[in-house]
């Protein structure tokens, strides 16, 4: 489900879609055909059957079998989450205030930050 923000900013160019993501380094992620993008965010959508195991198996963030040690508001690393594994599908509603929870975390981190280092909007 995509709302229409999100398409907005697809056509416009302001988000890219990318296949075949070897591996993060950084604010830099590598492709599979040797390009190199820097980034302000990646989301990974990956559907019923999750394969995060290329992409992020070295980090310590997966379980065994292959899930997030972590979701939603808790970060797995510095800027990294996972929102919604292990939801079974139709619960949009629940999946939806997790996202909201996290989107929130987020946000509060950034402010944080910000008081931190003096910034000022």
């Amino acid at each position: 489900i995509v709302d229409r923000e999100v398409v907005d900013d697809l056509r416009a160019g302001r988000i890219r879609v990318v296949a075949a993501v070897q591996r993060l380094e950084g604010d830099r992620v590598h492709l599979a055909d040797g390009s190199r993008l820097r980034v302000d965010a990646v989301i990974a959508a990956t559907g019923l059957r999750p394969r995060l195991e290329p992409l992020l198996g070295d980090l310590g963030v997966l379980d065994d079998d292959g899930l997030p040690v972590t979701e939603d508001e808790e970060p797995a690393l510095p800027g990294l989450r996972f929102v919604n594994f292990g939801m079974r599908p139709g619960l949009l509603a629940a999946a939806g205030q997790r996202a909201r929870r996290t989107a929130a975390a987020i946000a509060r981190e950034y402010r944080e930050r910000d008081e931190g280092e003096g910034a000022s909007w």
